[in-house]
């Protein structure tokens, strides 16, 4: 089956150019916020036409890879104008004994280096679309190969990559649906790390193998695949699993138990995941309802990283690497916004923006932006900008990145719906503290 999929998959087509966004708004808070709107996706009525989908290429903000599931567009004026470089067509849509494989782009990943745009790295995840992937296991317990394209001209062309499994390397991945992480580090475009859940039946024999969880491991582009074993659960939201600036450097935000209770756990490797340290950066139990996360200052002297980690029961910032720990103030729910929805760091100061309540819209308080410059001191806090529209969630799409040597914060952001009408429609929004 593997082969009659690849034989049909990866044709490209030449660029399109697609209609320009209306381009271009601003506010100032705190510094420059910067918003355009996401490319024009063609009518597929089967898949619908949401960006699924979004990343900077490499660190400079203005070139922009995006997809829908269908095509791939590029744009080299920070969203203003787009190119289709790269679809999907109907050969891609093959039938292996009467039982439908389409697929679907479903993430983005590059490095994010300081490798010129053109000849960036860029991965695509081509994930068999739910409804044929369940078909599949339902009549044979086994989903489709999750597949891969690569571009090596920083998405201007791609072309799918042959699995190649070895006796060293005998993965091929399988995923039911969109992998929850596709990340490529910024210290090798080699390395791509994976997490989904596949088919029951391969579920099973890589659970027996890892003893534990684990993610995909890639370290020649896609061509063959291990599994790398984690020191626990990860939550699976956005910053969960965050490559560190040090080659083979990884961190891991999740839980662990003593047993009795759960405690917010951040887990730390230098060797590629062979040995793991794991600090607790409450120090005591607890870690609530609601996204768990970590964030690294990439711009950080190596043994000496700033961090930020992040759950419910509140934030804490270390600067020496995950060794000790402090709780960042103006996080409590007597001030009004204490959940934290997303933490950064920019010019080494550290940014979160906090929520009256998990997940939540149109509640009383509102999204704050808080800005911790010196220390876990009290923070400068204003409500997050609103130009646009209530805030719901900034980086869908592994779209969020912090870029430019920890200069510039980019993502996708979505909104919330309003009392009457419908939601603003998502943008693609850049930060530039002053």
């Amino acid at each position: 089956m593997l082969a009659a999929v690849l034989a049909m998959v990866g044709a490209g087509v030449a660029p399109v150019p697609v209609a320009a966004a209306q381009c271009g708004s601003t506010q100032m808070v705190m510094g420059r916020w910067s918003a355009v709107d996401l490319p024009p996706a063609p009518s597929v009525p089967v898949l619908g036409a949401s960006i699924l989908s979004t990343s900077v290429v490499g660190q400079d903000p203005s070139v922009v890879l995006a997809t829908d599931g269908v095509a791939v567009y590029r744009s080299t004026d920070g969203g203003c104008r787009w190119n289709t470089t790269y679809t999907l067509g109907p050969a891609d849509y093959p039938t292996v004994s009467g039982v439908a494989t389409a697929y679907n782009i479903t993430n983005i990943g590059t490095t994010h280096s300081a490798v010129p745009a053109a000849r960036q790295d860029v991965y695509l995840a081509l994930s068999p679309n739910p409804l044929n992937a369940f078909s599949m296991v339902t009549l044979f317990g086994a989903a489709p190969p999750e597949l891969v394209a690569v571009s090596h001209d920083g998405g201007q062309t791609f072309a799918v990559v042959p699995p190649a499994p070895s006796a060293a390397n005998p993965i091929v991945p399988e995923c039911l649906s969109r992998p929850t992480a596709f990340i490529v580090p910024p210290t090798d475009s080699r390395t791509i790390y994976m997490q989904c859940s596949g088919g029951l039946s391969q579920q099973v024999a890589e659970q027996a193998v890892a003893g534990g969880p684990y993610v995909y491991r890639s370290l020649d582009g896609g061509r063959s695949w291990s599994l790398m074993v984690l020191p626990m659960y990860g939550q699976y939201d956005a910053q969960w699993f965050v490559p560190g600036p040090k080659p083979r450097e990884l961190w891991v935000a999740g839980q662990v138990s003593d047993g009795v209770a759960g405690y917010l756990a951040v887990a730390h490797t230098t060797d590629g995941g062979a040995h793991w340290t794991i600090s607790k950066p409450a120090g005591k139990p607890g870690v609530g309802i609601g996204p768990i996360g970590v964030a690294v200052d990439m711009a950080s002297a190596p043994g000496a990283e700033r961090l930020v980690a992040y759950a419910p029961i509140g934030a804490f910032v270390s600067s020496d690497s995950g060794k000790h720990w402090t709780k960042l103030r103006g996080l409590d729910p007597t001030q009004g916004a204490s959940n934290v929805a997303l933490a950064f760091l920019l010019r080494h100061s550290v940014y979160v923006v906090a929520m009256p309540a998990s997940y939540s819209c149109n509640k009383p308080g509102g999204v704050r932006l808080l800005r911790y410059s010196n220390g876990p001191g009290q923070p400068a806090d204003t409500a997050f900008p609103g130009r646009w529209g209530e805030f719901a969630g900034w980086g869908a799409g592994d779209s969020f990145a912090t870029l430019s040597g920890g200069t510039v914060a980019f993502g996708v952001m979505s909104f919330c719906q309003p009392a009457t009408g419908t939601p603003p429609p998502p943008k693609l929004l850049s930060f530039r503290p002053s």
